[in-house]
């Protein structure tokens, strides 16, 4: 039998398909949720359902006219940060604090999707 060296999973949402939106209203992209959605994406379109309080995060391998430039974390790994805060407050989102949110795929739209409420 041989050894096996555990690699511990950081932070809260460790392995969880999550969208974290930070204080200053940036989207921070898991790296689970980037490499089970994203696909090596570098850029991601913004939108967003008033009526169902949520959130859509559209992958694109190139640049569109609303189109967002995914950033690597300065830590490294596959976790991605986009800036939100503009399309936050156009949409009359305000977070007082930071907030992790669970999220999943829409097949139908093909974007990743959560839910603010």
């Amino acid at each position: 039998m041989a050894f096996e060296t555990y690699v511990p999973q950081r932070g809260r949402s460790a392995g969880k398909s999550t969208i974290r939106v930070l204080k200053n209203g940036n989207f921070s992209i898991s790296a689970a949720a980037y490499q089970k959605w994203f696909d090596k994406a570098n850029y991601v379109e913004l939108l967003f359902d008033a009526r169902a309080r949520k959130v859509g995060l559209k992958p694109r391998n190139k640049p569109t006219r609303a189109s967002y430039k995914l950033r690597e974390s300065p830590q490294g790994g596959d976790r991605r940060y986009v800036s939100g805060a503009q399309f936050l407050e156009s949409c009359g989102v305000r977070l007082r604090k930071a907030r992790s949110f669970d999220a999943k795929w829409n097949d139908r739209q093909k974007l990743v999707e959560f839910s603010l409420k």
